[in-house]
């Protein structure tokens, strides 16, 4: 016999936690894929972008430059004391 109970956890099941969380990837100069929430803009080198790379679970300076292949990525870590 079917509850309504029942019926609740398997809607629940099928369609899920229907939120999203946007990615976009970026690839650094030494091509290591990072994933971020925002689309990274194109900076200088006095004022990086702060981004919390979601594929390393840590925050990190974004620097772009162009290069002879077109905008390139510098990435460094954030460390506790400082970057």
């Amino acid at each position: 016999m079917i509850n309504k109970f029942n019926i609740i956890i398997f809607s629940i099941f099928i369609y899920g936690c229907s939120g999203s969380i946007n990615s976009h990837p970026l690839t650094d100069r030494n091509y290591n894929v990072h994933y971020y929430n925002e689309q990274i803009p194109i900076s200088n080198k006095n004022e990086p972008s702060v981004q919390f790379c979601q594929t390393h679970y840590r925050w990190e300076t974004i620097e772009s430059f162009y290069g002879k292949d077109g905008i390139n990525y510098i990435v460094r870590n954030i460390n506790k004391g400082g970057v």
